[in-house]
């Protein structure tokens, strides 16, 4: 599935609905071999 696709379905979700998504996709980012990992107020 494609961003496009999912974005307009995503915006439509309760705020805490987004929170689960966002939680969701960083941890698996986190997993991510080629990224940094997250660290609270760094950019």
């Amino acid at each position: 599935m494609a961003f496009a696709e999912v974005l307009p379905a995503a915006r439509q979700f309760s705020a805490v609905e987004k929170l689960k998504l966002i939680r969701i996709l960083v941890e698996a980012l986190e997993t991510t071999e080629d990224i940094a990992p997250l660290e609270p107020f760094k950019t």
